[in-house]
């Protein structure tokens, strides 16, 4: 499987993104090319700041075929450090780990466990979900005959979530999923209602489209959806209800694997796992889509694994022509130095121009990683 491969999906659906300086018309339609920096990184740097990479994996549940080599590679890799045949079930977290984590459940014919960040109205476990989806075939088969004339599949809801997943995987079909409210945090975008919406390189690619909802039966109405797909001008199509989330069954001395989609520091996936081994489960490997910088949870006695290192996706896009000189040059200044790359495009007219475009984050970032330039802020 080749590592190539998946870089070259990654940044054909937008998950690696990488701020280009005076970016021309010509670059922006390239996916993996931003005329903004990303607001915030504090990596390297112990406060808020501008980062000029962004892996937003979500962005490859749209691409079918780099999905599904994502899996598979996770599949691989989990093989050669774990002896599949003591997995008694696939873990992952809230929320873009969730479709990953799913697939690989599937391919593996394993149950999966969705640790949420706070107990749910309906259960007070701490695990939200527990899937056993081959009981659920002959249900999910009528879906996959009813879809087999659309073009997405979508859901609103995180118990959708899975089963969109699955059900997407064995039609063969493009995925999103959709926030019952906009994110509070990550990327920036203007539109609050495409802010919803993960999992799309490009709006574009749903406008016109017929767009099969999932729905678990105690989550999100449809209106919620229709409202979101209408926005994004997609054909509406079928809504299917299909069922609710079981309660977990007992973990106590299962053992599992973690997979979920991007490490930066590991914080949340080591809040599941933790989570996980309070009700008597045993994890010691957590597997990545993507990750970033050096950090490992070996402290916490939990090995971990990726399919593609950040550093490795730089290399492999410079090595293919796809990232210039001047994006490796700058690159290379960033690593180098956040802080004073930042600082530097802080005093420029363009950084000036986007503190101001992204609000509170903007002030956050002068106030908490650059105070002594609140005097060139207007908006401090």
């Amino acid at each position: 499987m080749s590592k190539v491969e998946l870089v070259k999906y990654s940044l054909e659906s937008g998950v690696a993104k990488i701020y280009r300086e005076n970016a021309t018309e010509s670059d922006l339609k390239l996916r993996y090319v931003s005329p903004w920096p990303f607001p915030y990184s504090s990596v390297n740097t112990g406060a808020p700041c501008f980062g000029i990479s962004y892996w937003d994996t979500r962005a490859l549940v749209s691409n079918v075929a780099g999905r599904d080599l994502a899996v598979q590679m996770a599949n691989e890799k989990i093989g050669q450090k774990i002896d599949w045949g003591k997995v008694d079930f696939i873990s992952t977290e809230t929320t873009a780990g969730v479709p990953f984590a799913a697939w690989l459940a599937e391919e593996r014919k394993l149950p999966l466990v969705v640790v949420v960040d706070k107990p749910q109205p309906y259960t007070k476990h701490i695990t939200d979900t527990y899937y056993d989806l081959s009981k659920r075939r002959h249900t999910l088969a009528v879906c996959v005959d009813e879809c087999k004339d659309y073009d997405f599949v979508s859901t609103v809801t995180l118990e959708g979530l899975a089963i969109a997943a699955w059900f997407a995987k064995r039609t063969n079909k493009p995925m999103f999923y959709m926030r019952e409210e906009p994110k509070a945090y990550g990327k920036s975008r203007d539109d609050q209602i495409k802010s919803q919406v993960e999992g799309l390189g490009s709006f574009d690619m749903v406008k016109g489209k017929k767009v099969y909802n999932i729905e678990e039966c105690l989550g999100i109405q449809p209106p919620t959806a229709k409202r979101l797909l209408s926005a994004l001008k997609a054909d509406v199509g079928e809504y299917r209800k299909v069922w609710g989330p079981e309660h977990p069954k007992q973990l106590k001395g299962k053992y599992g694997v973690h997979f979920t989609d991007l490490m930066t520091s590991g914080g949340n996936a080591k809040k599941a796992i933790l989570a996980l081994r309070e009700v008597g489960a045993t994890i010691d490997y957590c597997h990545f889509v993507i990750k970033r910088g050096n950090k490992d949870l070996d402290e916490d006695n939990i090995k971990i694994g990726w399919d593609l290192h950040e550093s490795e996706i730089i290399s492999i896009a410079s090595e293919q022509g796809l990232f210039t000189e001047a994006d490796i040059k700058q690159l290379d200044e960033f690593n180098a130095g956040p802080r004073d790359f930042n600082e530097k495009l802080l005093k420029t007219e363009k950084g000036k121009e986007w503190i101001n475009r992204i609000g509170d984050r903007g002030k956050k970032i002068i106030v908490e990683g650059y105070p002594h330039l609140k005097n060139e802020y207007e908006l401090i």
